[in-house]
């Protein structure tokens, strides 16, 4: 894999979104590793996640599962909300590459729907991703839509995964696994976000679970030898009521790269915010078909 198309992969791929943050895709699709956490969120199976998780003092620890499920309950069967990624970094000293979008999501952890307008090559994209197409608005010059289907459960080389990847970063879902696999996180700062009191939890990831906040898409065996070689840092923040606000997800170290060995230090971050707010995203009415 070149080395910009692997950065781009990164780029697309690493949550801060921690999620997203699924590893660059608003998770508007079925994640297959839904079915390897617990739903309730406790110490352990068949146990009910309390309504809040009360505040732990700053430098404790408490078991990750306990996190993970104060973020289902306060998620409940189905979400709407505003959200913002960011993506810092990437491959080598010098990229400071910035990429994100803004937008809003809408649906069930299976059934998910996003819209984010992405600033990609100086211009901005208008991306719609649903469980079974991803619609761009841009892509073809002027107001024109594009819709596709390809690779949105292949990998990040295709047009559609790479977009795909893009909007899982917002999946709300999307690090549940990995916060229900720690045995324990460490309650660290910031206490208020804007003015909102929350509780954020650090935790540092194993390679198998970083590789696991990929989407679909980005879980590529060049990837996945890379995790091997990286350190993950996962920080979520949440409200009292158990909603995401911040999730903070950075990848560094050094791992070969397009058959060399290249320093790595992105930062992903994704925000909420209006959760519960009225989110109507609709599908054009028509598209260009980049599949024919």
């Amino acid at each position: 894999m070149p080395a910009r198309r692997y950065r781009n992969t990164l780029v697309s791929a690493l949550a801060a979104s921690a999620v997203a943050l699924a590893g660059c895709s608003s998770g508007s699709h079925p994640a297959p590793t839904t079915s390897t956490y617990d739903p309730v969120g406790s110490a352990g199976a068949g146990t009910a996640p309390a309504a809040s998780l009360s505040p732990v003092p700053t430098g404790q620890s408490i078991a990750g599962a306990k996190v993970a499920g104060a973020i289902r309950l306060g998620l409940g069967p189905q979400v709407s909300a505003k959200v913002r990624t960011r993506v810092v970094g990437g491959i080598g000293a010098s990229d400071t590459t910035a990429q994100g979008g803004d937008g809003a999501l809408t649906g069930t952890e299976t059934s998910l729907r996003t819209q984010l307008d992405v600033r990609q090559g100086g211009q901005t994209l208008r991306v719609i991703s649903t469980p079974d197409t991803v619609y761009i608005r841009g892509l073809l010059g002027g107001t024109t839509w594009a819709r596709t289907t390809s690779g949105l459960s292949g990998t990040t080389t295709t047009l559609g995964g790479q977009f795909r990847a893009q909007t899982d970063l917002a999946n709300p879902w999307r690090t549940l696994p990995a916060l229900t696999a720690a045995t324990s996180v460490l309650s660290v700062g910031p206490t208020t976000l804007k003015g909102t009191p929350v509780s954020s939890y650090k935790l540092t990831l194993r390679p198998q679970d970083s590789f696991g906040l990929l989407s679909p898409e980005q879980r590529t065996p060049d990837l996945k030898k890379a995790f091997q070689q990286l350190k993950t840092v996962l920080t979520v923040s949440l409200d009292r009521s158990g909603h995401p606000l911040r999730v903070v997800t950075r990848v560094s170290g050094t791992a070969t790269v397009g058959g060399s060995r290249q320093r790595i230090d992105q930062t992903t971050t994704v925000t909420y915010s209006a959760w519960g707010s009225s989110v109507d995203i609709a599908t054009p009415r028509s598209a260009r078909n980049l599949d024919a």
